[in-house]
């Protein structure tokens, strides 16, 4: 676990166990920092994310506050989640295909002109950088947009959640099973969200996630 972890699963128990409520105003990053032997740098990158989350709100003069959330199991459950071990990736690769099949139909249905048209630049993107290492972040792109056009800023985040786990661990998978075959799902799965087909769109989408899965269980 690195240190950016430690402050935020800190501040988590904070919330969770009910010292610090909806509302209320945390600790400064200096306490925190000074509590927890970390840089403030370490702090503040904890509340970012936390921040992006919606579970902390910054207001004016910068103090942080816990946001007004639902503070029941639900919600401890989803801070569990959230500081999941990193290496379980075949959890979250499950996860993943949950997620992200589920998500072709909200976006088919919610989608946009600009949605489409930003999953074929990137496309593009990913077709001229497939020899070299932002291919990864592209790759990324491509499905955040898939998850932003589906217009629910709850799975959006999810999404966010999930590649932040997956980051250290793609460009393993995908040299393992080769980019070239990577970038013709992307095609395929692209040219069926184009013409709006649910169903195969949805087996592109369980084809391209299922090969990690498949790699990682090897």
């Amino acid at each position: 676990m690195n240190k950016s972890d430690v402050v935020f699963n800190y501040i988590q128990k904070k919330i969770s166990s009910g010292e610090w409520k909806a509302g209320d105003r945390i600790d400064s990053e200096v306490v925190i920092a000074n509590n927890l032997k970390v840089s403030r740098v370490t702090v503040r990158a904890a509340i970012d994310r936390m921040i992006g989350l919606d579970i902390l709100t910054k207001k004016n003069g910068g103090r942080t506050y816990v946001s007004f959330l639902e503070m029941g199991g639900n919600f401890n459950s989803l801070l569990n989640f959230i500081t999941l071990d990193k290496t379980n990736l075949e959890t979250i690769l499950e996860f993943r295909m949950i997620i992200e099949v589920s998500a072709i139909k909200l976006f088919v249905k919610n989608c946009d002109e600009d949605d489409i048209i930003r999953l074929e630049e990137i496309y593009q993107e990913i077709l001229e950088n497939i020899d070299n290492k932002r291919y990864f972040d592209y790759d990324y792109k491509f499905h955040h947009i898939i998850a932003r056009g589906t217009k629910n800023s709850i799975l959006e985040k999810i999404y966010k959640i999930i590649f932040d786990y997956l980051s250290n661990s793609s460009e393993h998978i995908y040299e393992t099973l080769g980019r070239k075959s990577r970038v013709e799902e992307h095609k395929l799965l692209l040219e069926a969200l184009k013409n709006k087909d649910v169903e195969l769109a949805e087996i592109y989408m369980k084809r391209h996630i299922g090969k990690m899965l498949e790699e990682w269980e090897k």
